[in-house]
């Protein structure tokens, strides 16, 4: 297919999505969904939430621009990577929320060292301000990623990126 065919093709594909054409957007629906029973494996996350939240950033991105492909084919690689993006979340959410269930009674040397590296991570942030004790627990010990960090504290990704630099090298001027 021609370069000119395809880009007619994506920009009629991507129009009747943002106008709101059902046909259009079952099509979508179901390529997001194909895609979501793909690469998600784990029965402990609602496929239909990967779904919905997929639809409506694909949507909002779609509106905003940040879509720059020009082809149909790009669009599915986007979609997918939108998909990818959404499921690691969640997978990484379900083991940051998640007890583990092979807890031993007896500590070995493994929770000793955690207990350690446990101890030393309160250290570092004893040492810092309030605001970079706060971001780097979010960062590091809860396990969030910049963008979450980002949108609760409705600033950039950017932002958030360089205030964590800037918090560890408070660290490491605090001899840590």
């Amino acid at each position: 297919m021609s370069d000119r065919r395809q880009a007619d093709l994506l920009k009629l594909t991507v129009g009747r999505f943002l106008a709101g054409d059902s046909s259009q957007y079952r099509i979508v629906r179901a390529k997001i969904t194909q895609y979501v029973y793909h690469r998600l494996r784990d029965g402990r996350i609602d496929r239909d939430e990967i779904v919905d939240e997929t639809i409506t950033i694909l949507y909002q991105n779609l509106r905003a621009g940040a879509f720059r492909g020009d082809s149909v084919t790009a669009f599915s690689v986007y979609i997918y990577s939108i998909v990818r993006n959404r499921v690691s979340r969640a997978c990484h959410r379900i083991r940051r929320l998640s007890p583990e269930a092979d807890v031993p009674d007896v500590p070995g040397p493994d929770e000793e060292r955690a207990h350690e590296h446990r101890q030393r991570v309160e250290q570092i942030l004893d040492a810092l301000d309030q605001n970079c004790r706060k971001l780097l627990q979010r960062k590091f010990i809860e396990g969030w990623i910049n963008q979450e960090i980002a949108d609760e504290a409705g600033k950039t990704k950017n932002a958030v990126s360089t205030h964590i630099s800037r918090c560890l090298k408070k660290a490491q001027k605090a001899g840590f």
